[in-house]
Formats: structure tokens, sequence, C-alpha cells
């Protein structure tokens, strides 16, 4: 049985979701922290730890294609692993850079929210997957 923390026997929560949301908590508290001393970007390190998710689960749990349902069209789409790591790193770059873009950030500030929401994963990971 995977994923038996707040398991409930009408709903299940899977427990790469589970170890999503620890991450995402964690990183919640550390930016609070944070941003009473210093100017962290919240955009990037939400970012970060989504960059930091996706690569952790595909490796983790791969499968080496993920199907996205369309029931409109009564079909899927299968995409590789690989290319929605991509995706999501091209996003997050995207996140960044725009942020540059708008002068709401300096480059430290960008840098830090990645390395804050990536370490936040980590930590989840680490809890989850010892």
């Amino acid at each position: 049985r995977r994923g038996d923390l707040g398991r409930h026997e009408d709903a299940e929560i899977v427990l790469e979701l589970q170890y999503f949301v620890l991450g995402s908590t964690v990183a919640v508290f550390v930016a609070l922290f944070l941003n009473s001393f210093t100017k962290v970007s919240l955009h990037t390190i939400g970012m970060g730890g989504f960059m930091a998710a996706m690569i952790f689960i595909v490796f983790k749990f791969s499968y080496g294609y993920m199907d996205i349902p369309f029931p409109a069209l009564d079909g899927f789409i299968r995409l590789s692993d690989r290319t929605v790591i991509i995706i999501t790193l091209i996003t997050g770059g995207a996140v960044g850079a725009a942020r540059l873009a708008l002068k709401a950030h300096n480059n430290d500030e960008i840098y830090g929210g990645y390395l804050v929401g990536l370490l936040s994963q980590l930590i989840a990971f680490r809890i989850f997957f010892p």
C-alpha cells in the first residue's frame, strides 16, 4: 500500500500529492520567515518547488510517458516524461525572466526563490522517501 498518511476510506490522496503539499507548506513557512528580513520572489519559490517536484516525481515514479485525457475528443495525448520535465523547466524559466523584465526583483531574489522552492521539495522528498 502506498501513502498510508492521511488516508480515509472514501478518499485516497496519492503519495505524490501528499509529498508535494508538504513541500509547498515548508516553502510557505520559509518564505514567511525570509521575507521578514529580505525580499524573495514568491513566484519563483512556487515555480522552483514545482520544477523540483516534477523532476523528483518523474525519476521516482517513471512510467516513461504520461497520458492526458480529453473526454470531449474521446481520446488522449501521450507525452514523454522527459517532455513534461522540459516543459516545466521552460515555464519556470519564463516566470523568472518575466519577474526580471518587469523589474519586480533582482537576480538574487529570483535565484533565492528558486533555491527555497527546490530545497523545500527536497526536504519533503527526503521525509517521504528516506
